[in-house]
């Protein structure tokens, strides 16, 4: 197979060139290739296609894309072809495929199975793509990984492309200042030191500098976020006093360096452009707040000079980690989106009983005004109300079904824009909000050990305006039949922390064994686990489940989607009342999965831990960042926590 590539760079933000396009016929000339395909109807491929059309010699006989379906209409008088139809679409002299890069390896494997012999130009140059290390190269190096199909030449080109990927990340890893290798060096010495988390440490920290005296605060937390370049929350305090205290150009200073950590994060760049406004540099507030718009950031437009006075009142509304407020009592929303009889079985099996156990639903409503909230199907109605758990439950406290077609149909609610699920979360919190009600969330498959809640609700009480867990996955069938082996009293599971942890560890479900073997290529690298003492479970994990939240207007806003939102949100990007548990000592949740289900959470592949730390750069924020860096103990008896000094310096050099 003939692969061609034209040494032209790839800019999505750059028009392709007549000289561009000349170099493409000049070279078809040459060849002698008259009949050419046009793979790609991009900017690029639709300026080839009129190019073409201009030559008498040569012609554009056919046009092939992904999106056949979407493009068709771009280039009149022309079919526009799925690439299966390279097969059957007449004879071609040689196909010049106009697609971004990234997509390379996967169109040479396509053209060499449908048309074997047939040339294949490619406009843009790979190594030039490849050698600046691209935004978002996990996900290429992801597929450049994988096993390949189709000739050697397509293999050989997979290969050296990862290998040039690999070592374009390593040098833009290096490349950082502070540089990452002695910046990790000192950070292990400190949780060696310590034998905690970094994330541990950084906690007691931040405490520290919001402990000291007016004035040296911000200083305090400035040299904090230096020494620690990712912990982005200290530069977002530091700035939000010294907007308070009349300094503006000195808090666009403080948080200016956050963009370096996090280049792609709309939550960063967004306040980096309030901030820009602030301080008097209108072009640079639009020109921010533009770039913020297009990662995905939630805004009518960018930034203008007339938005200042809001922006103003909204930073001096912000409080750095105010004190903590006890509460005496709490109106509670417990609830769950579950439909299908499996999946509610699964649920009025396993996750209802065990919020029945005495320390979980009974205990809350004797204390607090409890409701819970059901969203599943107008036709599975009749099945909820007759499962026994749910007539108990409805016993307990007022339990409401709400049918999701009512929800998605309701206005102000777009079904696509987050996955079912957090739809009608949203519609909860949204309900919880209209009430003054604290919302516990879960989902139908989550097995709750006894007084799990009464702790949780213990956070609240101490005045924590949200409680943040990890659960992970463990095999349902066996976990579930060892559990109802000792634990089922009637309707009511009744397990405590220690005893489900010590049934759910031997059984971590295969998906989560994948993490913990690192023998293959996670999809998203975003958990790292290791072996500790005793049979406990350590994990770094680069998202957290926020379960129980307070009423806040905050909680309503989302960009992307609650999972992914809703922490940084609720907790005003780390400077709010929140608790972070830490371990299953008093507390814990599993998620049951069967054996056999979502396994594939690897591909075939060589680990590669800076190709990870640039997935973290790319795809998460300084809150996600941050709550990483602790450590969740699952334990199976109660004692020190455990603690990993091998795990946690890997943690460390994916966070430098």
């Amino acid at each position: 197979m003939l692969l061609h590539h034209f040494h032209f760079p790839y800019d999505r933000a750059v028009r392709v060139t007549a000289e561009q396009l000349d170099a493409v016929v000049d070279h078809c000339r040459a060849q002698g290739y008259r009949r050419i395909g046009v793979y790609g109807l991009g900017e690029a491929g639709l300026a080839l296609i009129a190019r073409l059309d201009r030559e008498a010699d040569l012609d554009a006989a056919a046009c092939f894309d992904q999106r056949h379906d979407v493009v068709a209409g771009q280039t009149p008088g022309r079919t526009v072809l799925p690439p299966e139809a390279l097969a059957t679409a007449g004879p071609l002299d040689c196909l010049v495929n106009t697609v971004p890069p990234t997509y390379l390896v996967d169109v040479a494997e396509t053209v060499a199975a449908l048309a074997p012999g047939l040339p294949l130009l490619s406009l843009y140059d790979p190594w030039r793509y490849l050698d600046e290390a691209p935004d978002y190269p996990y996900k290429l190096y992801l597929q450049l990984s994988r096993p390949v199909a189709g000739p050697p030449e397509v293999a050989a080109l997979a290969r050296a492309m990862r290998d040039r990927l690999r070592r374009a990340i390593a040098r833009a890893h290096e490349a950082k200042s502070p540089p990452p290798g002695p910046l990790a060096a000192a950070w292990d010495a400190v949780v060696a030191a310590e034998g905690r988390s970094l994330g541990q440490h950084l906690e007691s920290r931040l405490r520290q500098c919001l402990e000291a005296p007016d004035g040296q605060r911000a200083p305090a937390l400035l040299a904090l976020a230096e020494a620690f370049p990712f912990f982005v929350v200290a530069r977002d305090a530091a700035a939000c006093l010294l907007v308070q205290a009349g300094d503006h150009a000195g808090a666009a200073a403080a948080f200016l360096p956050a963009l370096d950590e996090y280049p792609c994060c709309p939550r960063t760049r967004a306040k980096a452009a309030e901030l820009l406004l602030l301080a008097g540099d209108a072009d640079g507030a639009a020109r921010t707040s533009r770039q913020a718009l297009a990662l995905g950031a939630s805004a009518d437009g960018p930034l203008a000079p007339d938005d200042r006075p809001a922006v103003l009142a909204k930073w001096r509304r912000r409080r750095v980690s105010p004190p903590l407020e006890k509460r005496d009592a709490v109106k509670l929303r417990i609830t769950a989106p579950v439909w299908g009889a499996p999946y509610l079985d699964l649920f009025m099996g396993a996750t209802v009983p065990s919020l029945l156990a005495s320390g979980n639903i009974p205990q809350a409503a004797a204390r607090h005004d409890v409701c819970f909230t059901l969203y599943t199907r107008r036709a599975d109605r009749g099945r909820v109300e007759a499962y026994p758990a749910w007539r108990e439950l409805a016993s307990l406290v007022p339990a409401e079904i709400v049918a999701v077609e009512e929800v998605a149909a309701a206005p102000g609610f777009e079904a696509g824009k987050y996955g079912s699920m957090s739809l009608y979360q949203a519609d909860a919190l949204r309900r919880s909000r209209e009430e003054g009600r604290f919302t516990f969330l879960t989902l139908g498959d989550f097995l709750f050990s006894d007084r799990f809640l009464e702790r949780a609700l213990d956070y609240v009480l101490d005045g924590c305006d949200t409680v943040f867990f990890h659960s992970t996955r463990f095999r349902h069938d066996e976990l579930m039949a060892r559990v109802a082996a000792r634990h089922i009293r009637g309707n009511r599971i009744e397990i405590s922390a220690a005893e489900l942890m010590a049934q759910a560890l031997p059984l971590l479900h295969q998906s989560q064994v994948n993490y913990l073997r690192r023998t293959d290529l996670p999809h998203v690298p975003n958990t790292y686990y290791a072996e500790g003492a005793g049979g406990a479970l350590i994990a770094h994990v680069f998202s957290r489940t926020p379960l129980l939240l307070a009423p806040l207007a905050e909680n309503l806003r989302s960009l992307v989607g609650l999972d992914v939102d809703l922490p940084y949100a609720a907790t005003d990007g780390g400077l709010g009342r929140y608790a972070l548990v830490g371990d299953t000592g008093e507390l814990a949740f599993v998620e049951l999965t069967p054996s056999e289900a979502e396994t594939a959470t690897h591909a075939p592949g060589e680990p590669d831990d800076r190709a990870c730390a640039r997935w973290l750069r790319d795809n998460t924020d300084p809150l996600s960042r941050y709550f990483g860096a602790h450590a969740f103990v699952y334990a199976p008896q109660p004692g020190p926590a455990a603690f990993s000094a091998a795990l946690a310096a890997r943690i460390n050099r994916l966070l430098a």
